[in-house]
């Protein structure tokens, strides 16, 4: 009975402690600026400010092409770049696709400090800098794997969603990601989001 009231306790500290390290990996870093319009069960409808970000191509969905791509963007952010600038890290990580092209791209947010004293080039050629518009986004979250098969359920719930609001969705999802690998699975936060129209102030 002791035995196993300790497996428990430890099992619950655990879980603590991996919330505790979730929260505190998030909450040092910026984030891109929107506002939530309104919400509509687990779909929140929120309006983005334009954000200017580091992109880079990942050829394949699967964890090899995120790492590849990520260290580009982490070697950017590290003093890749003209001038050997620092920049700073933020989150969550944007992966979009092209459904057309068959493609992926990763990108990282910049900080605001680093646009307001004017964007380093990067020295790498798979890297470039870029402004994606802002506007409103439909935006579910989810937890769990970053498999393809979570990202494709979690999408077809958003879509869902945005038919029964009367809204459309225009262009191709984009992932977010907020943790890193070492956060449980059950503790992480992944979002799908979808540009939409017909959104009522």
């Amino acid at each position: 009975m002791k035995k196993r009231l300790l497996l428990i306790f430890g099992a619950l500290m655990l879980v603590g402690f991996s919330w505790i390290g979730c929260k505190a990996s998030r909450a040092g870093y910026e984030g891109p600026d929107y506002a939530v319009i309104s919400k509509s069960g687990k779909v929140e409808i929120r309006r983005y400010e334009d954000m200017v970000g580091a992109v880079t191509p990942t050829a394949k969905d699967n964890q090899s092409g995120r790492n590849s791509g990520f260290g580009r963007l982490f070697r950017y952010i590290t003093g890749e770049n003209e001038g050997k600038a620092k920049i700073a890290m933020t989150s969550p990580v944007f992966m979009a696709s092209d459904d057309e092209a068959n493609e992926l791209s990763m990108m990282f947010v910049l900080p605001q400090e680093t646009v307001d004293g004017g964007v380093p080039q990067p020295s790498s050629a798979s890297v470039s800098v870029t402004t994606v518009k802002g506007g409103d986004f439909a935006v579910l979250r989810f937890k769990g794997h970053r498999s393809r098969e979570a990202q494709q359920e979690a999408l077809a719930k958003l879509r869902e969603s945005i038919t029964k609001q009367g809204l459309k969705s225009v262009g191709d999802p984009i992932f977010a990601y907020y943790d890193p690998p070492w956060i449980p699975e059950f503790a992480r936060r992944n979002e799908v989001l979808l540009r939409v129209t017909g959104v009522k102030d």
